[in-house]
């Protein structure tokens, strides 16, 4: 690569091919320049991957000569005449690269791309300052991590090249989630609002504990978890006097082991007896 008035220069190249994962890496930097700068048109030998950090220039890809403008991502494939020249001060990182098997989805896909530029491709440069950091280091974890900073270069602007969009993670509402829980809680109390034994079986069924659901359905519902269920017990008791059912039968159907106490239960949460409120509805 000819040089010409660089005031700074990272370069690290690896005549040898260093094999890195399914890369073969040839040459990485951090080129910071003054004006002036040029690298004279040249065939490349590997790909190139090349990112503005800042300042301006132009540079000449896939045969067509561009400005160079911060943020903005180039490629250049294998074959392609390539050069740059710094109109002002100029700082961008490159990555040299190839493939040293004969196959694989990634190879194929920069081996046919015709060199271009992306605009706005700042996870590109924040992988390649990853990178930048493991490549001097020499610790137990530093194949491993120097990988993985290269795969991220090398796949993330292949994602921004392709121009594959990806829906953008969003973070769980707590709100939403507590409001799912306590919507399937009143569910279960509706349809087991006869069984006495509902509110024990809450923890069992919802795998939280009975204070965190009853927190929950208060904060959600405003209403107590207890009294929601005495309640919704009682209103299926009216239904089955309404419907004609005995008291006895009504007792059984809602839980109660006897008549007597169905019917304390009953006047204590209504106000009348069971009996005289199923006369009025079946006289």
């Amino acid at each position: 690569m000819p040089l010409r008035r660089a005031r700074f220069h990272f370069d690290t190249v690896y005549e040898d091919r260093r094999l890195i994962g399914p890369y073969a890496l040839l040459q990485v930097g951090d080129l910071y320049c003054e004006q002036g700068y040029t690298i004279l048109p040249h065939v490349q030998r590997v790909h190139e991957l090349t990112y503005v950090v800042s300042g301006a220039g132009k540079t000449l890809t896939g045969g067509t000569t561009y400005p160079m403008e911060p943020g903005t991502l180039f490629y250049n494939r294998r074959g392609e005449e390539h050069a740059i020249t710094a109109s002002e001060s100029l700082r961008f990182f490159y990555l040299g690269f190839d493939f040293p098997t004969p196959d694989g989805a990634l190879r194929e896909f920069y081996e046919t791309l015709t060199g271009c530029r992306v605009f706005h491709a700042e996870a590109v440069g924040d992988a390649f300052i990853r990178m930048f950091g493991e490549i001097g280091a020499h610790d137990l974890a530093a194949g491993t991590l120097l990988e993985s900073a290269m795969q991220e270069v090398v796949g993330t602007a292949c994602r921004l090249l392709g121009r594959v969009n990806t829906a953008p993670y969003r973070a769980v509402d707590a709100r939403a989630v507590d409001e799912r829980l306590v919507y399937d809680l009143v569910h279960y109390l509706d349809a087991h609002a006869a069984d006495p034994d509902t509110l024990a079986s809450l923890p069992r069924e919802f795998g939280y504990s009975y204070t965190h659901l009853a927190s929950k359905f208060r904060e959600i519902i405003g209403e107590n978890l207890r009294e929601y269920h005495t309640r919704r017990r009682f209103e299926r008791a009216r239904e089955l006097l309404r419907r004609g059912e005995s008291v006895t039968q009504t007792a059984e159907l809602t839980g109660y082991q006897s008549i007597h106490a169905f019917s304390r239960a009953f006047r204590r949460v209504t106000g009348e007896a069971p009996r005289t409120y199923r006369q009025r509805f079946t006289e």
